[in-house]
């Protein structure tokens, strides 16, 4: 998973997305806004980021979940086709190779 992800300016691990939550944080609750805006916008930045933490736990599940799936299918490929290629030669098929 390489793509979006840079070592440019970023800290280990950061993809763009984390880093434009980050950023986007910073400005909600940066000095250029007023103090009382400030506090109320933090609430509202500590859910946004939230949310976003759960979207991404849940997205690399699902992509673990889904490669394995894929990992399966092939292994399962692979076999029928060593069979189907030894019945071909006139081999006789041995389960479990």
């Amino acid at each position: 998973m390489a793509r979006g992800r840079s070592g440019v300016g970023m800290g280990a691990g950061m993809s763009t997305r984390n880093v434009f939550l980050i950023g986007l944080a910073g400005a909600l609750t940066g000095g250029a806004l007023g103090s009382g805006l400030r506090r109320g916008a933090r609430p509202l930045v500590v859910r946004v980021l939230k949310e976003g933490f759960k979207v991404r736990e849940n997205l690399r599940t699902r992509i673990a979940e889904l490669r394995e799936d894929l990992e399966d299918i092939a292994a399962a490929v692979e076999h029928e086709y060593r069979m189907e290629r030894r019945a071909a030669q006139g081999e006789t098929p041995r389960e479990g190779v």
